[in-house]
């Protein structure tokens, strides 16, 4: 219940403009449905990880959707879809980001 609760609670905040969605445990964004990033931040705090869920970007209006990774040792990898609907993607933070969907 926990996790999906997390992603409802992202994409609703997102949605209402600009919301920071911050989450250092990757359980938390491991659900059976897509993690939706609308016109907001993600920022993941927490240590190297790869989570297998896949990500939806809605920002919508041509706003753009961020992902911070805000650690510099750590490195965030989603293996699931990554996905866009409409809008940019920003990625900020000194930590990495790793895409690793298969095409």
């Amino acid at each position: 219940m926990k996790k999906v609760l997390v992603v409802l609670v992202a994409a609703a905040a997102a949605a209402a403009g600009a919301a920071i969605i911050e989450v250092s445990d990757p359980a938390q964004l491991e659900s059976p449905s897509p993690y939706v990033i609308g016109n907001g931040t993600l920022k993941y705090t927490g240590a190297s990880a790869t989570v297998e869920n896949s990500v939806t970007l809605a920002p919508g209006n041509g706003a753009a959707a961020t992902i911070e990774v805000a650690d510099e040792a750590a490195t965030l990898e989603v293996s699931g879809a990554f996905n866009s609907t409409d809008g940019a993607f920003i990625k900020t933070g000194p930590g990495t980001l790793k895409l690793t969907a298969a095409a």
